[in-house]
């Protein structure tokens, strides 16, 4: 069964309009890495500091690029909609949403013995109020920024031949899953 079909055994028709493509694991430098975190640092999602999906709480920048490197396997789910670039509430709708169906797809792959790191847009929104910085209450679901792991998604996107733009009526949202496939034990 290919990534695709393992998407909607999971997901379901909810899963429906989104893509998959297969890709190389990130490999961002330390100075692409720096950066993402500068970015973060400003603050504009304003999820930095209260999230266990973002920085600080994601982990160290050392302990994010480590945790990409235990990874042989990528997959981008992505998908584009319809919307008013001014209806913020739709558009986090829409983000956690997106969200949801990476963390099902996610937990379908580890129900098959994968080894996985469901990364997307955002911060986690697993929970309705992260406990941030007390304990995560189910760290097992939580689904960290790309930008915390150091990923510039423009190139990243490009170097596995997919456009990123920017689209008048449009957002795209995009996930990655890194994962081992099963072994026998």
């Amino acid at each position: 069964m290919n990534m695709m079909d393992k998407w909607i055994k999971y997901v379901g028709e909810d899963g429906v309009g989104f893509s998959l493509k297969d890709a190389t694991v990130p490999k961002p430098t330390k100075e692409d890495a720096e950066y993402c975190r500068k970015l973060c640092e400003q603050n504009a999602c304003h999820c930095y500091g209260v999230t266990w999906g973002c920085p600080p709480g994601a982990g160290t920048l050392g302990e994010c690029l480590s945790a990409l490197k235990k990874f042989s396997k990528a997959v981008i789910v992505y998908c584009k909609f319809k919307v008013d670039h001014k209806d913020r509430v739709m558009i986090d709708r829409l983000s956690s949403d997106t969200q949801t169906y990476i963390r099902k797809f996610n937990n379908g792959l580890r129900s098959e013995g994968y080894k996985t790191l469901a990364l997307a847009d955002g911060g986690c929104n697993n929970c309705d109020h992260c406990r941030y910085p007390e304990a995560c209450d189910n760290p097992d679901q939580r689904v960290p920024s790309i930008s915390a792991y150091g990923i510039i998604m423009m190139q990243y996107l490009e170097d596995n031949g997919l456009d990123f733009k920017f689209e008048d009526g449009y957002v795209t949202l995009y996930g990655i899953v890194l994962y081992n496939e099963p072994t026998a034990d």
